[in-house]
């Protein structure tokens, strides 16, 4: 199954309805350098690759529950799955700006993110949250590793 992963600290935002969006450039590990959304629904992957706490906004860190999504360091919890209900290319910072209630990150990073590469833009998609039935503990692959968004992961 799909799954996308996302830093722990946004999926706890994510699930407590204090982050509606996910933004996204790419990873370095993306097919063309560039994110492509692969499907309308996928798995939640939390992770902690590239996670910085100064990538966030105070506010958030000051209470978010940093659920540990890692009960071992092979293992991790899938909790929840991602439905998308609208997706779009931001290509003007003021424009992102105005989503800045919608998300967790703080003005830093969200401007690293849309002016990496030297070309503008993010993709934003509006999504809603959904809890699995049964929480999944899977193992953590070697392929599903690295700077990548999307990984198949096996339930």
């Amino acid at each position: 199954m799909l799954a996308f992963k996302e830093w722990s600290t946004v999926v706890d935002a994510l699930i407590l309805k204090e982050q509606s969006i996910i933004v996204r450039k790419g990873g370095i590990a993306e097919d063309n350098d560039r994110f492509q959304i692969k499907a309308d629904r996928f798995l939640l992957f939390p992770t902690l690759f590239h996670q910085a706490d100064n990538a966030v906004k105070a506010e958030w860190l000051r209470k978010a529950p940093n659920k540990d999504y890692y009960p071992s360091a092979n293992e991790v919890l899938i909790t929840h799955e991602v439905k998308v209900i609208e997706e779009r290319k931001i290509v003007s910072f003021d424009e992102l700006q105005l989503l800045n209630d919608l998300h967790v990150y703080n003005e830093n990073i969200i401007s690293e993110r849309f002016n990496r590469w030297n070309d503008k833009g993010l993709f934003v998609l509006k999504v809603e949250v959904i809890p699995l039935n049964e929480q999944k503990l899977i193992m953590v692959l070697p392929e599903m590793m690295g700077c990548k968004s999307w990984i198949d992961i096996h339930l």
